[in-house]
């Protein structure tokens, strides 16, 4: 949960940072500070979905051995 709230930071501060660039008509920075915060963005659903699946996985593989033991 941290690593995906590091990530939602991240891209909060690299659009922000955009922004500063683009009203200064530094588009060079701007795009590339976006473009970070773009990456960070998709970092962050990315550890969330991970995490959501691990979670899943553990949750069918708990039931899996529940009804293993309940046919022994």
């Amino acid at each position: 949960m941290t690593l995906e709230r590091i990530f939602q930071a991240a891209a909060g501060v690299f659009a922000l940072l955009g922004g500063y660039f683009l009203w200064n008509g530094s588009n060079d920075a701007a795009f590339v500070s976006i473009a970070l915060g773009c990456v960070a963005f998709f970092l962050g659903v990315r550890s969330q979905t991970k995490g959501r699946v691990s979670v899943l996985n553990e949750e069918r593989v708990a039931r899996e051995e529940s009804v293993d033991e309940s046919t022994d």
